[in-house]
């Protein structure tokens, strides 16, 4: 895959692979055409070992049809998907310009206003999802993107739904699966999937958008289980003592440990963002204009095309309930 071989051959003799956007594991994901309609689009490829490998493959098409379930605007459409016939899977969605979330906390442009902008848009979309009985699981910076539009000044999508499930799935109930940086107690501990789960990573994708860093920052499954337990995290009125009480107050509620103390759900998270105090949040700064004094903002404009950011994204964690380690 990625040969020069591939690019000539057209994939499933409808798409032509116009150049690689990134890799991860045992995917790479390309732009490219199709043949008939000139459309371009992204395709998510994965190798299949020689042999095959039933669990990778019922894992793909499970992502497949989970996400094109999702009917909203603010969920990447599935256009196609199957097997090729070097007998690798592949995902074909609609082709996106512009940056992921990741790109623009690391640029440290983004001012709380835009963010909250963000945020209510991936908290419908989840709503949606979770309205299809989904629970994204991975929710992070680097599964949101910002993406150029020609009707508004932006889209904002969610990504990658690879380790989505149903709320009432049990085929997966020994496993740990999810990013640290947003990951919540009971979905460290490897509890049953709930919407709650997806609550606390939106608050936690907020906090650090606002703060600069996460509420918890630590660089294993044991020290963030720990960390839960015993309640310690990051304060935001202590790191941003500028922002307004009511957009402090919605982020802590939905990193309340207890899932029943956090929002009921992603609707009602967003709809606690909208009513926050807007003119007190259009007075506060980007991380980036408090460091260094230069006034800046996110230019949706300047967006950069299909910069991939897996170099930079913390990995998803797999792991068995019990395994060390």
């Amino acid at each position: 895959m990625g040969t020069t071989r591939s690019l000539r051959r057209p994939l499933a003799g409808k798409y032509e692979l116009t150049g690689r956007l990134g890799t991860g594991g045992m995917a790479e994901v390309w732009k490219a055409r199709h043949l008939t309609t000139h459309r371009p689009v992204a395709v998510k490829r994965i190798s299949i070992p020689v042999g095959g490998d039933a669990q990778v493959e019922r894992r793909f098409f499970k992502e497949v049809q989970l996400q094109a379930r999702v009917r909203h605007p603010g969920v990447a459409d599935v256009l196609d998907a199957g097997r090729a016939s070097d007998a690798s899977l592949y995902l074909v969605l609609e082709y996106l310009e512009g940056q992921d979330l990741e790109h623009s906390f690391r640029a440290r442009r983004l001012r709380p206003r835009e963010l909250v902008r963000v945020m209510v848009r991936v908290l419908d979309a989840l709503s949606a999802c979770h309205a299809a009985g989904i629970v994204h699981r991975d929710v992070k910076p680097s599964n949101i993107y910002l993406a150029r539009s020609p009707t508004a000044s932006f889209e904002v999508k969610l990504l990658d739904f690879g380790i989505a499930t149903e709320v009432s799935d049990h085929e997966e109930e020994d496993l740990i699966v999810g990013t640290l940086e947003t990951m919540g107690p009971e979905q460290a501990r490897g509890e049953g999937a709930d919407p709650g789960m997806d609550v606390y990573s939106a608050a936690s994708v907020l906090f650090r958008g606002l703060a600069g860093v996460p509420p918890i920052d630590v660089v294993s499954l044991d020290e963030l289980t720990r960390a839960h337990e015993m309640g310690v995290r990051l304060r935001l009125a202590a790191l941003r003592p500028d922002l307004p009480a009511d957009l402090v107050e919605v982020v802590d509620r939905g990193l309340a440990s207890q899932p029943s103390q956090r929002w009921p759900s992603a609707e009602a998270m967003g709809a606690a963002l909208l009513a926050c105090d807007h003119r007190a949040l259009g007075r506060c700064e980007g991380l980036g204009v408090l460091e260094s004094g230069v006034t800046a903002s996110l230019g949706f404009a300047e967006l950069a095309v299909g910069a991939p950011t897996e170099a930079l994204v913390p990995p998803t964690v797999v792991r068995r309930k019990g395994a060390a380690a």
